[in-house]
């Protein structure tokens, strides 16, 4: 009497899903009774229906519940038994109340819940059976003898009556569960009568078929043709394949109204379709319809992977109900089963319930999910377990495996419609590291390889623009010059329009200069010149293009790119490039405007670039054979540069003799360069403005 199921307004007395509030959840000590708003009532003491008054008391033989339904043979020795015993193995007929549910419990004929019941999908429809197992089974002869029977009655059949023959025969092997053979005959039918496929017959076995060999879309087509439209076992197949799909709003009003028509199936699809019930109950918060279909499964004779099941849903329903001990309980019990799938999913759900609870560490619930990973794959449970996993590195600030999980289940799993939000998910987590700035806290290193993993995420527009600029600063500042040059081109070349097109042009063309590469120096300034540019900006830029020219050897083309810049950034520019090219003349010409405002007081303090400059600019007359010159300088600057670290030197430079190269040249080799833009790189290694908002002011201030 436990199991009945069905009714004219079914067991799923609300439609709802998701979690209800916590007014709603029953309480520990309710055990798995319906929730209070269900109306599915005890069977105690209630009134007969009132279709059933003048039945005799029915009372089920004793062993009636205990009875194991016999489940096919395979085809190869099948001696099936007749029509009588293969109905027999239905709890409807072993128990009466099955047939009629009012027996066993009238509230199920009208029941008054208290929220109303979904709107009934098979109301105005026909009572056709498209599925007569019994039938089809040709009685208690030889399964071979009936197939040889078949396949002789089609080679016979004329034309016009070959069609049904071979339907008969396809119904014969989809009654004995070879649904691959089932689908082989039909699809002969469809290619030599293709009118017969729109029909209900036709559409219905072949949905069913391809179903139950997991063709989901193919099922879904023909389950949904218009000539099932009014045919309430149609909706039950519906119900059966939106639910293996993880569809429970569809598949709540199947179950609900004619769940109960399972009771006339073979054994293998009471017990499949039962739990898919059941597990529509468990998702919907249907307690008592739950656990009446899985009372039910129980009786049917389930096997040992759907015994592990029911007590994975029985371990649902009691997470749901906040009874965390037991649901462990059931958990670990279902994976002792030793079925693989429902163990894995027995598992996962067992850690995400203790990580919820608070009773999980996050780094061994990521242990353990990482195992779990490789337990079971391929379908939406794979997904399930990715997706955790992905949100549990990410809290976690494991950003990389974060990001490389969540990538997995978008890829593989394109078509799942939660896909999207683990998209989303990607793209949040991608801008909280380069927009909001989390990935300072990694190495440069680390943060460019992970962008570059993933670069899809940049978000558009100027975002993504200020991603890859505070990147490549980032990148430069430790000398990776390759790798910053590389993200800044295409922002130069592609994206940026105007001001910000010509200074991080000439950003870039200064990266290309510290990497030792004049010629794509002067590519970076070509490519980004525009019009109306800034004096200070202009002025920047000729310097670069006249150090990159003079790189190249072309130093009358980088004296003509310095113009009339008399500045003393353009003379430190000046002077290197002389130098560089040992026009000693020349580079003691300029070194003398750079100094001859130095203060040499006999109390002045010379500055480590003066003194520096000063050494220079003795060398450069010695190597010009200046003497007069050298003399002069020695006179006047010879006591302040003696009380810095380059006295020592000033002195053997003004001492040598003519001839005397050896040890000049061992001196101008300790000097540093004259750099003009030494103080630029030093800035933008350590700069810590944001590029994106005054990129011309800091270009510009750079040199000096």
């Amino acid at each position: 009497e436990g199991v009945a199921i069905g009714g004219p307004n079914g067991l799923f007395l609300s439609a709802k899903t998701g979690m209800p509030s916590p007014d709603e959840m029953p309480q520990p000590d309710q055990g798995l009774q319906p929730a209070p708003d269900q109306g599915v009532q005890p069977p105690a003491a209630a009134p007969p229906a009132p279709d059933a008054q003048s039945a005799p008391a029915q009372t089920p033989p004793p062993n009636a519940a205990a009875a194991t339904p016999v489940s096919p043979q395979p085809a190869a020795t099948q001696n099936p038994e007749n029509a009588a015993n293969a109905a027999a193995t239905s709890p409807a007929l072993a128990n009466p109340t099955l047939a009629n549910p009012a027996l066993a419990n009238p509230t199920l004929a009208n029941p008054t819940p208290a929220n109303p019941a979904p709107a009934n999908p098979t109301a105005d429809m026909s009572d056709h059976k498209l599925f007569d197992f019994v039938a089809w089974k040709k009685g208690d002869m030889h399964f071979n003898d009936v197939q040889m029977a078949l396949q002789h009655a089609i080679i016979a059949a004329p034309p016009s009556g070959r069609t049904a023959a071979r339907l008969d025969l396809a119904r014969f092997y989809f009654a004995y569960g070879l649904y691959p053979e089932t689908l082989g005959i039909l699809g002969v039918i469809a290619a030599d009568d293709p009118n017969t496929t729109p029909t209900a017959d036709f559409a219905a076995l072949r949905g069913a078929a391809l179903y139950l060999t997991d063709d989901y879309l193919g099922a879904a087509s023909d389950l949904n043709a218009p000539s099932l439209a009014n045919e309430p076992e149609a909706v039950l197949w519906r119900g059966a394949l939106a639910a293996a799909q993880g569809h429970w709003p569809d598949a709540v009003p199947a179950f609900a109204h004619v769940g109960d028509r399972i009771q006339d199936y073979p054994l293998e699809l009471k017990v499949k379709f039962g739990l898919l019930a059941a597990e529509t109950a468990v998702i919907s918060h249907e307690f008592g319809a739950a656990d009446i279909y899985l009372n039910f499964v129980d009786q049917a004779g389930p096997d040992t992977a759907a015994k592990a099941q029911m007590k994975y849903l029985r371990g649902k329903l009691a997470e749901i109900k906040r009874e965390p001990d037991g649901a462990a309980k059931l958990y670990d019990e279902a994976i002792r089963e030793g079925d693989p799938a429902t163990a894995a999913k027995a598992d996962f759900a067992k850690v995400s319930m203790l990580l919820d609870a608070g009773k999980m560490l996050p780094e061994d619930a990521i242990n353990d999910l990482e195992a779990l990973r490789f337990a079971w794959r391929g379908d939406s449970f794979e997904f399930d377990v990715l997706r955790k996993l992905g949100d549990l590195y990410i809290a976690a600030e494991h950003y990389e495996k974060g990001l490389q999980t969540l990538k997995r289940a978008v890829t593989f799993f394109a078509d799942d419609p939660r896909s999207k939000d683990a998209a989303d998910l990607m793209n949040t987590t991608f801008s909280k590291l380069y927009v909001d700035g989390a990935a300072n806290k990694l190495s440069p290193l680390k943060a460019l390889g992970l962008y570059q993993e993933f670069r899809e995420l940049t978000p558009p527009g100027e975002a993504g623009d200020t991603v890859v600029r505070q990147l490549a600063d980032r990148l430069a500042a430790i000398d990776l010059l390759d790798q910053a040059a590389e993200l800044l081109e295409p922002q130069v070349t592609l994206r940026l329009q105007g001001l910000d097109k010509a200074n991080w042009g000439t950003r870039l063309a200064v990266i290309r200069l510290m990497n030792k590469q004049p010629d794509k120096v002067l590519t970076a300034l070509d490519e980004s010149v525009v019009e109306k540019m800034p004096p200070d900006l202009v002025q920047s830029r000729k310097r670069l293009e006249a150090r990159a020219l003079a790189a190249l050897g072309k130093v009358p083309e980088a004296m003509t790119a310095l113009g009339n810049d008399q500045s003393r950034d353009a003379d430190l520019l000046r002077a290197d490039i002389y130098w560089r090219n040992r026009n000693w003349a020349e580079a003691g010409k300029v070194l003398a405007r750079l100094t001859d405002k130095t203060d040499l007081s006999e109390n002045a303090t010379l500055s480590d670039d003066d003194a520096q400059l000063l050494l220079r600019r003795a060398a450069a007359l010695w190597l010009a054979d200046d003497r007069d010159g050298l003399d002069n300088l020695r006179d006047r600057a010879g006591s302040a540069i003696e009380k810095t670290k380059y006295g020592t030197d000033f002195k053997v430079i003004a001492a040598a003799q003519a001839g005397e190269v050896d040890s000049v040249e061992a001196v101008t080799q300790r000097l540093s360069e004259i750099e003009a833009y030494a103080t630029f790189a030093a800035d933008l290694k350590g700069k810590k403005a944001d590029a994106q908002n005054e990129p011309a002011k800091e270009v510009a201030a750079a040199p000096k």
